[in-house]
């Protein structure tokens, strides 16, 4: 009888060999996987893999008349996300009860969302996750500032405020980094506007992990049982 690898943290697992009787592979939402691919979410409502993830930027790739385009044109990155969401992503970000699923997307932001950026050379930014997962941005923005809803008023768990703020603090540290080693001045705009820098500002990056460690999925599906509180916010759409 086969039985999948207990996962001890939010790294997608690996699929172990299986040794059912009819020993076909399992089935992601856009296909078949193989024994050895990574699943990245998988929930009632279906498995994505990082196979699914590859494939549909390839498909998007190759589908513009110049896929080179992908690294110097963000209108044509955005574009790959908008595929990657409507194609598979759209029914795990909300719940059942219409809330946040935020232990998915925060797998969808270490995962998926930072990967794609770097691959194709655009700085992480908390904006562009939110058009990519069709997350309203001043409902995370509230959070991050005030640690309350901004439709209800309501504080919201601190547990869900710590995952904004680490989504948050991602993007001043990318923007921070993109100064340092591209000299980019729309960055430099970009702190200056969203993070209140000054040109007397001294950037420090921060590269110690073992400080900022990954919430367990143990954690992570607490969280999501909190959330099921009937004193918790909703958010504005």
């Amino acid at each position: 009888m086969s039985r999948k690898k207990k996962t001890e943290d939010i790294k997608p697992e690996m699929i172990e060999k299986s040794n059912h009787a009819a020993g076909t592979d399992q089935n992601s939402l856009l296909g078949s996987h193989t024994e050895t691919d990574e699943i990245i979410i998988q929930s009632e409502k279906g498995i994505v893999t990082r196979s699914d993830i590859d494939r549909l930027t390839e498909e998007y790739i190759y589908s513009l008349p110049m896929p080179e385009q992908i690294y110097k044109n963000h209108n044509i990155f955005a574009g790959l996300l908008n595929y990657i969401y409507s194609k598979c992503l759209y029914r795990y970000i909300r719940k059942d009860n219409n809330r946040y699923n935020y232990t998915v997307l925060d797998i969808i932001h270490d995962y998926i969302y930072m990967p794609i950026s770097l691959r194709f050379g655009y700085t992480p930014n908390i904006y562009t996750f939110c058009m990519f997962t069709n997350v309203n941005s001043k409902f995370l923005m509230s959070i991050y500032y005030h640690g309350v809803s901004p439709s209800f008023g309501n504080s919201v768990n601190i547990e869900i405020v710590n995952l904004v703020k680490k989504w948050v603090d991602n993007t001043e540290n990318s923007l921070a980094t993109d100064v340092i080693q591209r000299s980019n001045i729309g960055s430099m705009f970009a702190l200056k506007a969203k993070f209140n820098w000054t040109e007397n500002n001294t950037i420090t990056i921060n590269h110690d992990t073992e400080t900022t460690p990954k919430l367990s999925i143990d954690q992570l599906n607490a969280i999501g049982e909190q959330e099921e509180n009937p004193t918790m916010p909703e958010d504005a759409i």
